[in-house]
Order: structure tokens, then C-alpha cells, then sequence
């Protein structure tokens, strides 16, 4: 079960999260959303009411502003139940869509798509319970001292074409995220804060700095690695119990199987 996150802002309490989202499987957590803390406390404002403590997009490290989003399309190509959003006005000059299919109750896959009228900075956050496992080789990597960023821990960043990121949630469910080689991605990962500063939570950023970039990716809830790539107008992703898919995602933000 996902939910993802595109309406109005909420107001005094509404937090800078649009297409954020949060998911279920096997009956807990998988990617999660930080909640709150006490109003009043320092990292109330430091951490929980940023962008970066969410699943979604940061444009040159700072959080969004205030915005409606919009929804494009919901509903099902076949056997696969899909859903397309648009951010809204989260910052000025950039346009942010969403493309979340469920492929299966093991594989869901993102396409996020960003635009703007310069070169920016493009951060994709997300967040997973439990722990990374086996992480690819990397370089330290030390975050901003800057609101979200600067509660990051444990940082390591590299250089990629592609990558996959293995972790484990409760109860021993292997979990495997795999972003396409469509574009070369800075992959930071590290820790974010969960319900108090010592309760680390694995996050991920994926980093590109251009006026447009896609990201294509997937959360598997087997381990394994989903085979996913995206060359502008087909995404094309399998998995290892011999599913394939060739999905193309139209203008008006439909899906359809090829």
C-alpha cells in the first residue's frame, strides 16, 4: 500500500512535502514519513518540517514552499495500479510530476521528472526503516550545515551511472532500490532522525545538477534488484521471477503497457 501526498498545503501545520510519500508492505513500514515533534523544540523546525526529512523532491537544498499540487491520473494499466501527480508552485521556476505503478506486492517504481528554467540542484530523497546492507563502495561525504541536512549522519557519497542499495526492515524483509543508468547521480546515503535524534533511519539522496532530469527507480521487497531503464519515453523494468513491464507514461500523465 503507498500513499502519496499532492493536495492543498495544510496550513499552520502543513509541512513542505509535496509528493512525498509513504509505504506499506508485509504488514509494517517500509519508507517512512518523520511525523513531528514537540512544537517549540529546536529540531521541530530543523528536521521534521523540512523537505529533506521527507520522500520527495529539494531543489538547491532548500525546503519548498507553500503549494497545491495537482492529480494527473489514478487507475490501472491491466494489472498494474498507477498513479501521477504534479506538485505545484514548490519553487519558483520548476515543475515537479510524479509517476508511482505498483508493478506487483514486490516491485514499485518511480518515475519523477523534474524542470526548470536553470541549472539547479535536484535532490531525491528517501527514507527506509531499518538498516543498509553491503553498501557500495563510497567516499565520506559531510552534508550542508543547513536546516535537514545538517541532522545527516554516517554520509557517504558516490559517483554513479546506476546503483543498488540493499537493506533489511523488521522482521528480516530484504529490501533492494534501484535507480536506473539513465544519467550519471551523485548517491548519497546515510542516516536521517526517526522518532528522536539517536533513532537513526537509513536514507538515500540521488543528486543531479541541470535544468532536466529523470529519475527512474524502483523499492523491490524481495532483495533482489530490479533491471529498470528509462530512455525518455519507455520505461522498461523486470524483475528476477521472470515479471516484465514497458510502460510509457503520457503527456496528460495516463499510463499505458506497451
Amino acid at each position: 500500500w503507498l500513499c502519496l501526498k499532492y493536495g492543498p498545503h495544510g496550513g499552520g501545520h502543513g509541512h513542505p512535502d509535496k509528493l512525498n510519500f509513504v509505504l506499506y508492505a508485509r504488514g509494517q513500514q517500509v519508507a517512512t514519513d518523520p511525523g513531528t515533534a514537540r512544537y517549540g523544540q529546536p529540531i521541530q523546525r530543523s528536521w521534521y518540517r523540512t523537505t529533506l526529512a521527507h520522500n520527495t523532491l529539494v531543489v538547491d537544498g532548500e525546503s519548498q514552499q507553500a503549494a497545491t499540487g495537482r492529480l494527473l491520473a489514478f487507475g490501472s494499466a491491466g494489472d498494474v495500479d498507477y498513479v501521477t501527480a504534479e506538485a505545484g508552485d514548490i519553487y519558483d521556476g520548476v515543475q515537479f510530476t510524479r509517476t508511482v505503478a505498483l508493478l506487483s506486492e514486490d516491485l514499485v517504481v518511480f518515475l519523477d521528472r523534474v524542470e526548470a528554467d536553470r541549472e539547479r540542484t535536484f535532490d531525491i530523497a528517501y527514507h527506509q526503516l531499518g538498516r543498509w546492507d553491503d553498501l557500495p563502495d563510497a567516499d565520506p561525504w559531510a552534508a550542508a550545515d543547513t536546516d535537514g541536512y545538517l541532522h545527516m549522519r554516517d554520509g557517504h557519497a558516490r559517483r554513479v551511472d546506476g546503483v543498488t542499495l540493499r537493506g533489511e526492515i523488521a522482521d528480516g524483509v530484504a529490501t533492494a532500490v534501484t535507480l536506473a543508468s539513465n544519467e550519471a547521480t551523485t548517491v548519497v546515503t546515510g542516516t536521517g532522525v526517526g522518532d528522536h535524534l539517536e533513532d537513526r533511519v537509513p536514507m538515500v539522496i540521488f543528486r543531479r545538477s541541470a535544468k532536466h532530469a529523470d529519475f527512474a527507480w524502483a523499492v523491490s521487497l524481495t532483495g533482489e534488484a530490479a533491471d529498470i531503464a528509462w530512455d525518455g519515453e519507455l520505461l522498461t523494468v523486470s524483475d528476477n521471477a521472470g515479471g516484465r513491464w514497458r510502460l510509457r507514461i503520457q503527456a496528460d500523465g495516463t499510463l499505458t503497457r506497451d
